[in-house]
């Protein structure tokens, strides 16, 4: 890379525009990068083993789809942290977690995911 610029930036993503050469110096411009702020996804499972899922909104594919508890890690959260008040906020479940999963790169961003074993006693 020789170059690159910041062509967006906010507090849910920033976009690059990196100016690249090949091993025959040959230009590969502009070359988008994602960069997305962390973020995490919660697969609670109930006692019997099955899957809490939400039904949300999903802007790009404009429709209502079922998925998996998620959302943005705030400035200074953990992201256990993170894992519990998306759990709080999105189903109304109050529980410790269960033991952390793993940390998953992707080619166009950073996703993590963590394991919740909800229990039900409110």
């Amino acid at each position: 890379m020789v170059g690159s610029d910041v062509v967006h930036a906010d507090r849910w993503i920033r976009v690059r525009a990196d100016d690249c050469r090949d091993a025959d110096e040959r230009s590969i411009a502009p070359y988008y990068v994602l960069e997305y702020a962390d973020w995490i996804s919660v697969l609670a499972l109930d006692r019997e083993s099955n899957a809490i899922v939400v039904e949300e909104y999903r802007h790009g594919a404009g429709l209502v789809a079922v998925g998996t508890i998620g959302g943005g890690v705030e400035a200074g959260e953990s992201p256990d942290a993170a894992a519990v008040r998306q759990l709080r906020e999105e189903t109304g479940y109050e529980v410790p977690l269960d033991g952390l999963g793993e940390h998953l790169a992707q080619s166009y961003h950073q996703l993590t995911w963590y394991k919740a074993m909800a229990r039900l006693d409110r």
